[in-house]
């Protein structure tokens, strides 16, 4: 029982061409000759244009440094600066919904969270780059519920695409009591491996309980 829920999207600024290169840093992406033309000339001018990312903060702080280093790295191989600030998730969130009324939107952001309601909100309204031209050259590499998390609907291009790159996966754990299992007279085995069966086990095994008044 898998979830992507973790992932970053661009957003649409001036100052994309520096957003492309970042991502390709970040990613490892294998480059189109499209993109690769945008990340030289960002590369090769002399702009001053900020980079503004908003992570969420990890629950390890050595997290934090590993991202800092990445950054400070690219800071260093292409000139450019960029302005990296940590949020905890539901501070991002709250920060992001602010931003969005002000038109004040970061250049990147990663935010566990947001996959289910603010990244789907801000395609909808076209504030999120489409980044497919990243995705495709290295699409085969992903599992197809990865991409699946990071495609959303434009209605202002009225378009489904890429609006995310997958960064990592977790996992959704459910634990249960073996001693209250077998006090209904069911075994580990009996428990249903996909989701729609597990659910109407959950339901009959709950009203179990509550026929027998077992106390949990």
């Amino acid at each position: 029982m898998e979830k992507i829920s973790t992932c970053y999207h661009c957003f649409k600024y001036q100052s994309f061409s520096l957003v492309i290169s970042i991502f390709l840093l970040i990613s490892a992406c294998t480059e189109t000759p499209n993109l690769e033309e945008q990340a030289s000339r960002a590369e090769s001018s002399k702009e001053t244009t900020t980079l503004n990312i908003w992570w969420d903060k990890g629950f390890n702080l050595e997290e934090d440094e590993a991202f800092r280093t990445l950054v400070s790295n690219w800071e260093k191989q292409t000139n450019h600066k960029v302005k990296l600030s940590f949020y905890t998730t539901s501070e991002l969130s709250e920060k992001a919904d602010r931003a969005l009324q002000g038109d004040k939107l970061p250049d990147i952001m990663m935010s566990q969270k947001a996959d289910m309601t603010l990244y789907p909100r801000l395609a909808w309204r076209g504030k999120l780059a489409d980044v497919s031209g990243l995705i495709k050259p290295v699409q085969n590499l992903y599992a197809e519920n990865a991409l699946n998390a990071v495609t959303y609907y434009n209605q202002v291009e009225n378009k489904h695409s890429f609006y995310g790159v997958p960064l990592y996966q977790n996992s959704l754990h459910i634990f249960y009591w073996q001693r209250l299992l077998a006090s209904i007279d069911r075994t580990p085995q009996d428990i249903p491996q996909d989701w729609h069966n597990f659910c109407r086990y959950i339901k009959n095994f709950f009203t179990n309980v509550d026929e027998q008044n077992i106390r949990m």
